[in-house]
């Protein structure tokens, strides 16, 4: 008896999740736990702080090694830290 031939493996798209938040440690570690159930091989999240005054990066830095955190200086808005930070994983946004 013959086997079929396999078709070759395929490796999954890299997923970049990238999360915006100002001063919402609570939402913030509600969001990022339930990545826990995700099984994704090839997944990256990035949460930016829009300059938070309160430990939500102190937080994100302790609980969550595994997320790449950008953390802005200065708040300028939600929709221009929304857009600034839209460019491709890993490059830096303009």
């Amino acid at each position: 008896m013959t086997v079929p031939a396999q078709p070759p493996a395929v490796a999954a798209p890299k997923v970049t999740v990238i999360i915006l938040t100002w001063n919402r440690v609570d939402d913030i570690v509600m969001c990022l736990e339930s990545f826990d159930i995700v099984d994704y091989p090839n997944l990256e999240v990035m949460v930016v702080d829009n300059a938070s005054a309160d430990v939500t990066v102190e937080v994100v830095r302790r609980r969550f090694p595994w997320t790449t955190l950008i953390v802005k200086r200065e708040a300028k808005g939600w929709r221009i830290a929304a857009i600034r930070n839209m460019a491709p994983a890993g490059q830096p946004a303009k």
